[in-house]
């Protein structure tokens, strides 16, 4: 698993990542936090003229449960804590990777983050499209 032994606080990748982000053009870049620690990420970019929100979610829990079910994380790592880092460095390295695709001019920064586009009632397009409204995109 990706980053699992990280001792790399969540504050600092969040960080890392605001830097980033800011260095491709996004602005109002924000972090919501839930019991002092950072949970997702927001920033505004340029969308076709508009000022367009984005939010993408660093998921602990499930960081945590995924490193309880690998047979080879020893139990020093399978803390709310790491959950919290390993979450947030494998999502700095996710950006990373499609900002990576924006430099190689194979996509642009608003498509690759496209599905965290936030849309109708502060739902992400990704969400949208799974709810049953939204799954009528889908249809053809």
């Amino acid at each position: 698993m990706k980053n699992y032994t990280t001792k790399i606080e969540a504050a600092q990748t969040v960080g890392e990542i605001q830097a980033t982000l800011a260095k491709f053009g996004a602005e109002k870049i924000s972090f919501d936090y839930k019991d002092g620690f950072p949970t997702t990420i927001t920033f505004l970019l340029d969308f076709e003229g508009n000022k367009s929100l984005f939010c993408i979610e660093a998921d602990a829990k499930g960081a945590l449960e995924a490193l309880k079910l690998d047979k080879k994380v020893s139990k020093q790592y399978q803390t709310l804590e790491q959950g919290q880092r390993v979450a947030w460095r494998i999502t700095k390295d996710y950006i990373a990777i499609q900002l990576s695709f924006v430099e190689m001019r194979q996509a642009t920064i608003q498509k690759v983050f496209l599905p965290y586009l936030v849309v109708q009632n502060g739902q992400t397009l990704f969400d949208y499209i799974k709810s049953e409204q939204g799954k009528k995109l889908l249809t053809q």
